[in-house]
């Protein structure tokens, strides 16, 4: 998907962006958690991100 989206665009993707790409998606993840505890599901929603 990355790679098609980039290519529409115009652009190459770095082997390294996956890495960094990685990460981001990691934190945002993270905080879809600590949301969705904190309003004491076990679920998480589109409302979470």
């Amino acid at each position: 998907m990355v790679g098609e989206k980039a290519k529409k665009a115009g652009v190459r993707v770095s082997a390294d962006f996956y890495d960094e790409m990685d990460k981001k998606v990691e934190w945002l993840l993270g905080e879809a958690v600590k949301r969705c505890k904190a309003n004491k599901r076990q679920t998480l929603y589109p409302a979470d991100l």
